[in-house]
């Protein structure tokens, strides 16, 4: 899922956001509900990018985790059989830090996803269901503890064409474009079919070669770094690179540099999956997001209970 829904611009000169109605007891406003929203989308997006990313930031081999930890499931088929069904579920946890690695900002909240991709229908589809995320305890003006309100963001829907993306509530109802900005422009890149996008999550033995070129296509040939091979090109102003593991050619590492700095930084953690494959289990990335005072941003995502279904 490319697209994620914008959120909308907020007016600085509008009431302060932070302004509680001492009428009510729901003092969080409208303004905070639809921010809210948006933050859940955007965690959902990062959940899908960190499964889908091809090439993402190992060091001296494939780091893999224990079996346990990659959680495949117990049902589900093998990556050479016939499938049409993948569900996963991902856990993110987020921080802002400073330069010197202090808490910067509000503490963002853990969230917990299932995310399916489904070509039941002939063409890929995705759907990422909100599971849980963290939400400090919230108080009446009496004092007492009130229930915590849904979820506002429970379900994402991408049909993958092109149409744009669709968010619901708890109530299953579309929210609708004036909380997540303008849904109703297509902000989708059109997936093609098939199961290559696999790679970039489950890699099996029998697809080394294809992931090599790949790789080769996009970077050119690789250098030695160690034991790794690198693979870079130059952009703008600096060099994107990936350090690849040859015998199992799967991105461990992968960083940006711009103007002479490391700006992204991004590492993965593997764990055994059926036929000798390897399972993407974790992903950490590390973002400037300030590059004149360093300020940066961490996210960790962690996957588990892997299934593949064939669903009629």
């Amino acid at each position: 899922m490319n697209a994620r829904i914008p959120c909308r611009s907020e007016n600085p000169n509008s009431e302060n956001p932070n302004s509680e109605n001492p009428n009510s007891e729901h003092p969080k406003s409208e303004r905070q509900q639809a921010r809210s929203k948006c933050a859940s989308v955007s965690m959902g997006a990062l959940a899908v990018g960190a499964l889908m990313l091809g090439v993402a930031p190992g060091f001296d081999s494939v780091p893999v985790a224990h079996a346990a930890i990659a959680g495949w499931c117990a049902t589900s088929l093998r990556p050479a059989d016939v499938w049409n069904t993948l569900t996963v579920d991902v856990s993110v946890s987020r921080q802002r830090l400073t330069s010197a690695g202090n808490p910067l900002g509000a503490p963002a909240p853990n969230a917990a996803y299932r995310l399916e991709r489904s070509s039941r229908s002939g063409t890929w589809k995705t759907v990422v269901t909100v599971l849980s995320v963290e939400r400090p305890p919230m108080y009446a003006f009496s004092g007492a503890l009130m229930s915590p309100k849904p979820i506002p963001v429970a379900r994402i829907e991408d049909d993958e064409n092109g149409t744009p993306v669709r968010a619901y509530g708890a109530n299953g109802a579309l929210i609708t474009p004036t909380l997540l900005a303008n849904t109703s422009s297509p902000t989708n890149m059109v997936r093609s079919t098939g199961q290559q996008w696999l790679d970039a999550f489950v890699a099996a033995p029998t697809r080394k070669t294809s992931r090599q070129q790949a790789f080769e296509q996009i970077y050119g040939k690789a250098t030695k770094v160690g034991i790794l091979n690198k693979y870079a090109r130059t952009v703008t102003n600096g060099s994107d690179e990936v350090l690849v593991d040859p015998k199992t050619v799967v991105p461990v590492e992968a960083n940006a540099l711009r103007n002479g700095k490391r700006l992204g930084h991004r590492t993965f953690v593997y764990g055994p999956a059926p036929d000798s494959a390897l399972v993407r289990t974790n992903v950490h990335t590390d973002i400037v997001t300030a590059p004149n005072t360093g300020d940066r941003a961490v996210v960790d995502t962690t996957f588990s209970n892997v299934c593949l279904e064939l669903r009629r």
